[in-house]
């Protein structure tokens, strides 16, 4: 995949398939190597909703979970298509049905598409219909339809103010865009400025965390404080709204690093690091001047 992205000089995007049938070896679902996938090569992801929803029918899954966990922030695209009803000869009785390109969109596939600008956002989206063709306005209605299910989405749930506060922090915090994906703009790919803000939220934070413990650093060196206050950051980001008082577990979460069993206080120092840290930036409520009086006289 990297060889190919580099040939091409541009992100690949690869689609999910309807599925029939599964391996009993499988050792990732489909959702899981879409992830990984996206993980190692950076590529984007066309979501195929009415793949989703026929896969879900044969496979006995539910397609609105597979919206709700596919990764957002790498689709690029949407498609849409008909598909074909048969007898299930694996289960007598049953129906299971064919990704043909050769019917309308179905309306359990519209409703889940629905579903999927909601999480996803307005992103681009092709009608498949390649196969017993129809007359031109029958494609032209389901193209009018698709743009007024993706404008009726969008309108009929306005987010309040602190749903996308939340929605950000989540973003920042934990990398889960799919509260904002739809409210972002800038680019043609506005998720990537926003991991301009999520770089500079875990460096600035890393580093606010480190300057905490100069004694700390002092003792075992910058790289190992360093390297914990990013897995500190990344598993207990701030409560609070005041920075100064960021970093109260850290003491411990350092003292459990991998390669400190030879300092075993470690934890205890840089607690005291933190507590001298606080002294020196703590306040009297009612500050007072306080006199002394000293005895000089001769004894």
């Amino acid at each position: 995949m990297k060889r190919v992205q580099d040939g091409l000089g541009r992100a690949y995007v690869v689609e999910n398939p309807s599925t029939y049938l599964s391996l009993a070896t499988s050792t990732m679902s489909e959702l899981e190597f879409l992830r990984a996938l996206v993980e190692a090569t950076e590529c984007r992801l066309l979501c195929d909703v009415s793949n989703i929803y026929l896969s879900g029918h044969n496979m006995g899954h539910d397609p609105y979970r597979v919206i709700d966990e596919f990764p957002a922030a790498a689709v690029a695209e949407l498609h849409l298509g008909g598909f074909t009803p048969e007898d299930d000869d694996a289960t007598p009785g049953a129906t299971i049905l064919i990704d043909t390109h050769a019917h309308e969109v179905a309306d359990p596939a519209w409703e889940l598409y629905t579903h999927a600008i909601r999480r996803f956002g307005a992103q681009p989206t092709i009608v498949e219909w390649d196969a017993d063709l129809p007359p031109l306005d029958v494609l032209v209605g389901e193209a009018a339809k698709a743009d007024a299910v993706r404008t009726h989405a969008r309108e009929e749930h306005r987010d309040t103010l602190a749903e996308i506060q939340a929605g950000i922090r989540d973003a920042l915090v934990h990398g889960d865009t799919s509260a904002v994906m739809s409210l972002l703009v800038g680019g043609i790919q506005p998720e990537h400025r926003l991991a301009i803000h999520q770089r500079h939220y875990a460096g600035s934070l890393t580093r606010s965390l480190v300057e905490r413990f100069p004694a700390t650093v002092w003792l075992v060196g910058s790289d190992l404080v360093t390297y914990a206050a990013r897995t500190f950051v990344r598993a207990h980001p701030p409560e609070k709204p005041c920075i100064a008082e960021y970093g109260e577990g850290f003491p411990r979460h350092l003292g459990a690093q991998a390669g400190t069993d030879a300092l075993p206080y470690l934890a205890q120092f840089a607690e005291i690091d933190w507590h001298l840290g606080r002294l020196a930036l703590a306040t009297d409520d009612s500050p007072q001047v306080h006199v002394m009086h000293l005895d000089w006289s001769p004894r």
